[in-house]
């Protein structure tokens, strides 16, 4: 199964537990960088604080405008070689991870992002961790 046949098979919302592994540690990793109460912590002890919960933590998953997400990082750099390497697997038929956002706010992935934009597709699939990046984690880790 395709990760855009797994999408299109569950609702907006999705588990945590749920999500490939390596989108698991996307956001654990972006989770270390991004959140105060979380850098210097490993990603075994974030990822053990985010899955195999008795309450699964749920994210949502949809599609957005390429082009919005490609505009807000344009900037940045990415590498042609790998953008073309993602491109020439999108064209094979290879269903590309995720890009993190938050909210409406790109926060990881420009290198799908471009491979999107040189295969002119117009939606590409977010999940949206923004709910992770602003939650008290420092309250949370104590009840833990």
């Amino acid at each position: 199964m395709t990760f855009t046949q797994w999408l299109e098979a569950k609702s907006n919302w999705v588990e945590i537990d749920s999500l490939p592994p390596d989108v698991i540690e996307d956001i654990v990793s972006n989770l270390i960088d991004h959140v105060p109460a979380l850098n210097g912590e490993t990603a075994e002890f974030v990822r053990d604080n985010l899955v195999g919960l008795v309450s699964p933590i749920k994210l949502q998953l949809k599609s957005v405008p390429t082009q919005s997400l490609y505009r807000q990082f344009g900037k940045r750099r990415v590498s042609k070689l790998a953008v073309n390497k993602l491109s020439t697997l999108m064209t094979g038929g290879v269903s590309l991870h995720p890009v993190l956002v938050d909210g409406d706010r790109f926060v990881d992935g420009g290198h799908r992002v471009a491979a999107h934009m040189q295969n002119n597709i117009e939606l590409i699939s977010v999940v949206d961790i923004g709910p992770l990046l602003h939650m008290d984690w420092e309250k949370w880790l104590a009840g833990s």
